[in-house]
């Protein structure tokens, strides 16, 4: 794995101490690219916080946060609020261990660190290909931001690597697929509250099996046609 790979992603952060903190954290580890979303600049008070960290502070990308996650083949979500219900797919969680096999078979991956008071919004979770969640104790489970920063890229970068697998699909070969799915079960009448688990568990399908491109081309192909067949009758 190499460090260049994983780019971190603040959303919304209130206070220019933890930005320092997060970017001294990914000092730490050796990591170099960081995207803020949802503030116009960065606090002045960030760089009091951030040690030797002040070029990371300083060439941090303020995006929009559905545009920032377009660019990775993995978006990793994270959130101390995991699903109390199996029906809750987009709060489903896995551990930054089991989330080691997904790192290691991608090309660039986002790790996404919600807000310092709600975390993530389900909005957000939604565009998240995996969430991963930190156990901790159960009477109180939120981590300090930087301070869970810390323990997932220790567990990214520093264990030692069991997955030789291939690639993940890259994000744009994935939404094409996804969408035709998407396009089927609208021609089908498939209940809408029911399509994000199907589109989800798609989504993860594709990830774990790791097909090739001519594979992906297969199946394209496929469900292309389906879905004309299926449009026509």
């Amino acid at each position: 794995m190499e460090r260049d790979q994983i780019t971190v992603i603040m959303v919304e952060p209130r206070f220019g101490l933890n930005i320092g903190y997060v970017a001294r954290t990914m000092k730490n580890f050796g990591l170099k690219r960081l995207i803020i979303t949802g503030i116009k600049k960065i606090p002045t008070s960030a760089y009091r916080f951030c040690s030797h960290a002040r070029d990371i502070v300083g060439n941090a990308e303020l995006k929009n946060f559905k545009e920032a996650v377009k660019e990775f083949d993995l978006v990793i979500g994270t959130t101390a609020k995991g699903a109390t219900r199996s029906s809750n797919i987009i709060r489903q969680t896995i551990t930054p261990e089991e989330a080691i096999r997904y790192i290691e078979r991608s090309m660039n991956t986002a790790l996404v660190l919600g807000r310092e008071t709600i975390g993530l919004k389900n909005e957000e979770l939604k565009e998240c290909d995996v969430v991963v969640s930190i156990p901790t104790s159960t009477q109180y489970r939120t981590l300090n931001i930087s301070h869970a920063l810390a323990i997932l890229l220790y567990v990214f970068l520093m264990r030692k690597r069991k997955y030789k697998e291939k690639n993940i699909p890259a994000k744009r070969e994935r939404e094409q697929l996804v969408s035709y799915v998407n396009s089927i079960l609208d021609v089908i009448d498939f209940p809408k509250h029911r399509r994000l688990r199907v589109l989800k568990t798609f989504n993860k399908l594709l990830m774990e099996a790791s097909p090739s491109k001519e594979e992906i081309v297969t199946m394209l192909g496929f469900f292309r046609r389906t879905w004309i067949r299926l449009s026509r009758s």
